[in-house]
């Protein structure tokens, strides 16, 4: 998708914190029920201990998977963002590769290791990007 300069906007602040509450409760959901059944597998198969453990790995990877494998997607977007309509693209406003969402999902923890402060960029960088955007080299664009 090649955009001319003009035509682009950029996801706003609130637009990205509202599409990232809906992801949340979906992420939720989606968390519990993998973590329910794989939890009464593990628990039958290692014993009690190892469903803690198993829940625990389970959340990163459905995290992960979750979100590289829907930005990386034609949509382009979680549901949150979809819902929202924004879509994340590379700097050049290309589709991202499974590898940089994944990249940009793992360059979340620069964002939370400042305390939150890199999910408050948008509010004064030109491209209202992130910390983990600026690192992914990313953006997040209203359709």
């Amino acid at each position: 998708m090649n955009y001319n300069s003009k035509q682009i906007e950029y996801a706003s602040f609130l637009r990205r914190v509202g599409a990232s509450l809906i992801d949340t409760i979906v992420l939720v959901l989606i968390t519990i029920v993998v973590s329910f059944v794989f939890g009464i597998f593990s628990y039958f198969l290692f014993g009690p201990g190892a469903s803690d453990v198993v829940g625990f790995f389970l959340g990163l990877v459905v995290g992960w998977m979750f979100y590289a494998l829907f930005e990386s997607s034609e949509l382009m977007a979680t549901p949150g963002k979809l819902a929202l309509g924004i879509q994340v693209q590379d700097e050049d406003f290309q589709r991202l590769t499974f590898g940089r969402a994944t990249g940009r999902h793992f360059a979340k923890i620069f964002s939370n290791a400042t305390l939150g402060i890199g999910y408050l960029f948008p509010l004064w960088t030109e491209r209202r990007q992130t910390l983990h955007d600026i690192v992914a080299k990313t953006v997040v664009i209203k359709k």
